[in-house]
């Protein structure tokens, strides 16, 4: 969903709830809380790049959000986005221009669908190119995030990957998020969602350090960017390659401990 689509409605910021995988919903909650313990337009909840970048987003369109982390800090130790590769393919750059290279959305989306054999959802990878020019000016351009190589990418046909710290983006992404007045707490997880007689999303209850329920009353909408492919055993078969048996068997942090968070890619060449 575009920025635009978000803003569309004369209320402002309208942002649906959409489970991204089955495995990783939540629970919704049939009854209403007689009290709520905090308030917000937009709850968020994960702080990998994806919550992150959700947050900023909101912040910067001027709605009050919530950010909901079970870790202790933002940053390595709670986010896979952290420790990743840190690279991402980017369209219509300077670096592109400054080389030559002609790219554009409609290649890049070739270059993905053929790449997917597929496997890709067409809509899906039509609004992902679409959306990606803004991608270079909003990281690089206006966070100013230190690009440290431009590289070409399997299957693409020019390149466009850009890579940069992982862990220093998360943590210039968080910064800015908070400069706009995006609040997060740490060490609480989101529990369940909690609705209305409607259906609709009104809340979501979380969980503090020590055990006790934080319920939370949502005005607009929240997000889940939780991550935790790896917790679905069929999303795993369908798409995460080797290493099934490991990935199921250990926790996500387990896997990374053990220096083999390759296998909980999410996206397989066939």
């Amino acid at each position: 969903m575009t920025e635009k689509e978000l803003r569309r409605e004369p209320g402002g910021l309208q942002v649906p709830f959409t489970p991204a995988h089955p495995e990783t919903s939540i629970e919704a909650e049939p009854r209403l809380p007689t009290e709520w313990d905090y308030e917000a337009d937009v709850v968020v909840v994960g702080t990998g790049a994806a919550g992150l970048a959700a947050a900023w987003v909101a912040a910067d369109s001027g709605v009050d959000v919530l950010v909901l982390e079970k870790g202790k800090v933002v940053g390595p130790r709670s986010s896979c986005s952290a420790i990743s590769g840190g690279t991402c393919s980017m369209v219509g750059t300077p670096l592109q221009r400054e080389k030559g290279i002609k790219d554009s959305p409609d290649l890049y989306y070739e270059d993905l669908i053929k790449v997917g054999k597929g496997w890709a959802v067409p809509d899906v990878v039509r609004a992902f190119v679409d959306e990606d020019a803004k991608l270079y000016p909003w990281l690089i351009e206006e966070l100013g995030i230190e690009v440290m190589s431009f590289e070409w990418s399997v299957g693409h046909s020019v390149p466009r990957k850009i890579r940069f710290n992982p862990a220093k983006a998360i943590k210039i992404v968080k910064e800015d998020a908070e400069r706009k007045g995006a609040k997060i707490l740490l060490e609480t997880p989101g529990r369940r969602l909690i609705t209305n007689g409607c259906g609709r999303v009104v809340g979501i209850i979380a969980e503090n350090r020590v055990g006790k329920k934080i319920y939370v009353k949502v005005r607009k909408g929240v997000i889940l960017a939780t991550g935790g492919f790896c917790n679905g055993e069929e999303y795993m078969r369908n798409y995460g390659g080797i290493g099934l048996e490991l990935c199921i068997l250990q926790p996500p942090w387990r896997v990374v401990m053990n220096r083999m968070s390759i296998i909980c890619l999410p996206l397989k060449y066939r």
